[in-house]
């Protein structure tokens, strides 16, 4: 479902202007153990981190975890 509402565009707009490590290098594992680095770009409509990874744009898996973000 997308965040097309009101107050869920709000908050997605506070949280992108306030984004951790925008514009930076992160390191990305998938449950089966492969890494990728991507730069964190912004946020789409629903809330989640759009990344440029190797040429390519995209968003952070579902299989994926941030690597460092605790």
């Amino acid at each position: 479902r997308s965040l097309a509402g009101p107050l869920e565009r709000a908050v997605v707009e506070w949280a992108a202007a306030r984004l951790w490590r925008l514009d930076q290098s992160i390191g990305l594992r998938s449950v089966d153990g492969r890494r990728r680095e991507a730069v964190v770009r912004g946020l789409n409509d629903e809330g989640r981190l759009i990344l440029d990874a190797g040429g390519m744009r995209g968003v952070v898996g579902v299989d994926e975890e941030i690597e460092g973000a605790s």
